[in-house]
């Protein structure tokens, strides 16, 4: 617990459930809010943009297209409040279950990733949960939201956001570490019975592939490099007719004690 703070960001206008929910959490969990690893926010409504009679992209009825939008800007604030309280930021909702080592996991991920660039990386392949962001990005993807908020819902314009600054695919990490546990969304109470069916209760099977130099004599199909068959992404290497003889290395950039080694096919 020393090694994170969680930040509750309560989004709703509705000032007398706000005090509500502030004074259940207080009680079950004083001792982390005085330690300070624990802070609940609220953004006043004047705080918000114009949320009526905005675009209806994708020919959205209004209600939804205020949804998504207020969705949004509740992220960017949320965001911009936690952009200097950490390394990292992960993003999760209240109806997440989370598998025993997540931490741990994602600790193993960051350090195997040390010296390479990424902006997000995804322990869940559900909407916004468990993706990680360097705080550095924080500010920028606050105000990034809000620019577009009326434009579409927050999952596209992450992927927009990450695109934009040089990462053109998802980096997916498996098993998942988070799942949905909810029956019901936000918007109108519809039903949400959405489930990350790669998710495992003890997910600390997620590769750490320390840094190598890889290199092959087969010849590689179209963009299916050598460096595919090692990434923790769902990509793979692709060889036009290997044979007998032919090989794929990897050679660690610094010597490393070796627990497991796994060949997916």
């Amino acid at each position: 617990l020393k090694e994170i703070a969680v930040v509750v960001h309560l989004a709703e206008f509705d000032l007398s459930w706000c005090e509500s929910i502030v004074q259940d959490i207080s009680r079950k969990f004083s001792h982390h809010i005085i330690a300070g690893r624990l802070a609940i926010i609220h953004t006043p409504v004047q705080f918000y943009p114009v949320l009526e009679g905005l675009k209806r992209n994708y020919n959205d009825p209004d209600a939804r297209v205020k949804f998504r939008s207020k969705q949004n800007v509740d992220y960017a604030y949320l965001l911009n409040f936690c952009a200097n309280l950490s390394d990292y930021y992960l993003m999760l909702e209240d109806d997440v279950r989370c598998s025993k080592n997540f931490l741990t996991a994602i600790k193993k991920v960051i350090n195997s990733r040390k010296g390479s660039n990424w902006v997000t990386l995804e322990f869940s392949k559900l909407g916004y949960i468990g993706k990680l962001y360097h705080t550095y990005d924080l500010s920028r993807l606050a105000h990034f939201l809000l620019m577009f908020y009326q434009e579409m819902p927050c999952d596209w314009l992450l992927i927009h956001f990450r695109s934009l600054l040089a990462q053109k695919e998802a980096i997916r990490f498996k098993p998942s570490l988070f799942q949905h546990m909810g029956y019901y969304s936000s918007y109108k109470g519809a039903e949400n019975k959405l489930k990350d069916d790669d998710f495992e209760e003890d997910s600390f099977d997620i590769p750490d592939n320390p840094s190598s130099i890889l290199n092959t004599n087969m010849n590689v199909f179209e963009n299916y490099d050598v460096h595919k068959a090692y990434s923790s992404t769902e990509e793979y290497f692709w060889a036009k007719a290997p044979s007998s003889g032919d090989f794929y290395h990897i050679v660690f950039e610094k010597p490393i004690k070796i627990s497991k080694i796994k060949v997916c096919t």
